[in-house]
């Protein structure tokens, strides 16, 4: 996680900046989980997940 979101960039000073920063890196992780989330649910709940799936089985 050092890596992602940029969390080895710290442009903020001292100790508070750096748990500003943990928190802010941790912060997008989750909303990045969160939208990757909603967006499977949200193309399941339209039907798309299940033509896809049939029409890949059918080899359409």
């Amino acid at each position: 996680m050092t890596s992602d979101f940029r969390l080895s960039r710290n442009l903020l000073k001292g100790q508070v900046g750096d748990e500003i920063n943990v928190l802010m890196a941790a912060c997008a992780w989750n909303l990045r989980k969160w939208l990757v989330i909603a967006t499977i649910f949200l193309f399941w709940q339209n039907g798309w997940f299940w033509f896809v799936w049939n029409g890949f089985l059918r080899g359409d």
